[in-house]
């Protein structure tokens, strides 16, 4: 798989994530039904990827803003862990690709007698 590759689909995926908790959030404010297969999928799954931030923060008497608020973080840290695994494989495939280039200077190449 090349690089470009790989970083598009990791943009994908972390597009994917981010757009769940989105609907998500929408379903609950808006008072989708729960009891609808849809709704229950997304609701699933968004708990699913929020869990570890669901209780960061607490809106007194404001269960809606609560819930939308900490699926935001959840949405925001996941962005966040998107974009630097992107810059990651990105890095690694300079490096590596740097190695593969033919004509590249190499420390490790033995000595010509």
């Amino acid at each position: 798989m090349t690089i470009p590759t790989l970083t598009k689909v990791i943009g994908t995926l972390t597009a994917i994530v981010i757009a769940i908790l989105a609907i998500a959030v929408i379903f609950f404010v808006a008072g989708a039904n729960p009891l609808n297969g849809i709704v229950q999928t997304i609701n699933d799954v968004g708990r699913f990827l929020a869990d570890p931030f669901r209780f960061i923060f607490r809106i007194e008497g404001e269960p809606k803003g609560t819930f939308a608020l900490n699926y935001a973080i959840a949405a925001a840290v996941y962005l966040v862990i998107g974009v630097l695994l992107s810059k990651l494989v990105v890095a690694v495939g300079g490096l590596v690709d740097r190695r593969r280039r033919p004509g590249a200077r190499r420390r490790w190449a033995p000595r010509s007698r």
